[in-house]
């Protein structure tokens, strides 16, 4: 790490051991993760409709750039990763984007939140 910093050939175990003291907060982000990737593939959007045009990129936008901080997390960049959830957050905070309402099929949400209530490792 000190020849290479973040770009190190010994990156991998860094994020082993990064991902092994944090499972649980892993695990919870990876169902997050499902729960906005399967919201995203459920959407049907009209493409005549400029707001569900808009709401469909923000959220894909939020999207990716929560995957991107759980990234930057098993690598141990917290600062950069907290900066994308900041950005994130801006995002989902658009007034834009809150006139849209639920995103998300309340059926997938009401699947994952299950999933995480029933995973054991989190207690």
């Amino acid at each position: 790490m000190k020849k290479h910093g973040f770009l190190s050939p010994n990156l991998p175990a860094l994020i082993a051991n990064i991902r092994k003291n944090g499972a649980c907060q892993f695990a919870v982000a990876e169902a997050f993760n499902e729960l906005g990737m399967c919201a995203l593939r459920d959407i049907h959007i009209d493409p005549a409709n400029r707001q569900e045009v808009l709401g469909d990129s923000l959220f894909g936008r939020v999207l990716t750039s929560f995957q991107s901080a759980v990234i930057l997390c098993e690598r141990g960049l917290l600062s950069d990763a907290a900066t994308l959830i900041r950005s994130a957050a801006e995002t989902a905070g658009d007034r834009r984007y809150r006139t849209l309402g639920s995103v998300a099929p309340s059926s997938v949400v009401a699947v994952h939140s299950n999933r995480l209530a029933a995973d054991a490792s989190c207690r």
